[in-house]
């Protein structure tokens, strides 16, 4: 009877007491604050416009600022209230990572990331903070491919069975990772922003990498707009740059041809000619078909290329007449036409008259100019507010004293 005594005493006196006032001095998981939660608000990636939108394909494609080199500009915010007990930004926790790496050769220059933070201090949970970095990424430059025995058939009904191979036909892309912890050293969920080329991108990457004038991913000019595949389209993707007006220019052709050398015969229409060329992308149009010229027009959907023809039945094709109806004195001639040795057809392009001007002059991609950091922010934090009393349970009950008395309080009861 005295031993069930005894252990019932040392159990339910001695141990419990000791085993609450230690739970109670210590706290619980329960009684953790929360973690705040974050979103990417804008960026702006190489040469490419802002970004605001996670979830829209076209904010998160972009091209890089020169063939070798990806600048970078971003900030992040808290998404929306927070609500209460959730603990702020440690601001000198945080940090900028890349993932998901396409190519895995592209690599964050640890030395070129800046950060800080604006608006109001992080720890007042203000819709104004923001977590800023700029930064650049190192792009393994491209390099070309040998000319493909595909490239060297020009026939219509082949040219679109191509497939792109700049940079081994790879859409460049990479996960931009905002990490931080809280001032009371949790780990908060990364923010994560996805971003990778489509394909008008990955075709104008191919300007940036060989520093070539760089087109407007929309219609930017009254000569330029992008189109999907067609009869001009003799590049590698399913789009192209195009001038909207060239299939207009090629009739008024045809037309100028059968007014100065079909009189009394019929009409030749379009489909009397075959296109030899239209569209190159300029991969293709410096290593596939061999062009030589610093801003060829075919890069831009300015120029084709059409087969020869024999206008009068003797047999041999009127190259020089088609170059002179397309000079012909009329609204809109072309601003160049041309024969070239060793082949059977003639150029035309109606790219802007001041075209050889821009070709010496207009600024090739070159370096970007950098990002720069918005102002460090010098707002002031939150004073923190006092401990609240520790609860420490004795012998003699329940009692609230502050946590500097909990040490002495069970030698005392």
């Amino acid at each position: 009877m005295r031993v069930r005594f005894f252990l019932f005493f040392f159990m339910f006196g001695i141990m419990l007491p000791l085993f609450l006032a230690t739970t109670r001095q210590s706290g619980s998981s329960s009684s953790q604050l929360g973690k705040p939660s974050v979103k990417f608000k804008e960026w702006t990636i190489g040469r490419s416009d802002k970004g605001t939108d996670s979830d829209n394909k076209v904010h998160q494609s972009f091209i890089t600022s020169t063939g070798t080199e990806c600048r970078f500009k971003a900030s992040v915010v808290y998404d929306g209230n927070q609500g209460d007990n959730v603990s702020p930004i440690d601001p000198s926790t945080v940090s900028w990572t890349i993932t998901d790496k396409d190519p895995s050769s592209l690599a964050l220059n640890t030395s070129s990331v800046q950060k800080n933070w604006s608006g109001k201090h992080p720890s007042k949970f203000d819709a104004s903070t923001s977590f800023n970095v700029v930064g650049t990424i190192s792009v393994p430059a491209y390099t070309p491919t040998a000319k493909p025995d595909l490239c060297k058939d020009e026939n219509n009904h082949r040219r679109h069975e191509r497939t792109p191979t700049h940079r081994g036909n790879t859409k460049l892309g990479f996960t931009l990772v905002f990490s931080a912890r809280t001032q009371d050293g949790q780990d908060i969920k990364p923010a994560k922003l996805v971003l990778k080329q489509d394909e008008k991108d990955q075709i104008r990457q191919e300007y940036v990498d060989l520093n070539k004038k760089i087109p407007q991913r929309e219609n930017s000019d009254i000569y330029s707009n992008w189109a999907g595949e067609n009869t001009y389209d003799f590049g590698h993707y399913d789009q192209m740059h195009y001038y909207s007006s060239l299939d207009t220019r090629y009739q008024e052709w045809i037309n100028q041809m059968n007014t100065d050398y079909r009189s009394g015969k019929a009409a030749l229409t379009k489909g009397d000619f075959t296109l030899n060329s239209g569209y190159r992308n300029p991969h293709h149009n410096y290593h596939h078909a061999g062009s030589s010229v610093a801003l060829s027009p075919h890069m831009y959907g300015y120029a084709i290329d059409v087969e020869g023809k024999d206008f009068d039945g003797d047999g041999t094709l009127d190259r020089q007449d088609m170059v002179d109806a397309a000079k012909e004195d009329m609204p809109n001639r072309a601003r160049w036409s041309q024969l070239y040795s060793g082949t059977t057809h003639v150029h035309a392009d109606w790219a802007p008259l001041n075209w050889a001007s821009i070709a010496r002059t207009d600024p090739t991609p070159g370096a970007a100019p950098p990002f720069s950091l918005p102002p460090q922010g010098t707002d002031q934090p939150v004073t923190a507010a006092p401990a609240p009393p520790a609860s420490v349970t004795g012998d003699c009950g329940i009692h609230t004293i502050s946590t500097s008395q909990a040490a002495n309080h069970a030698s005392t009861n």
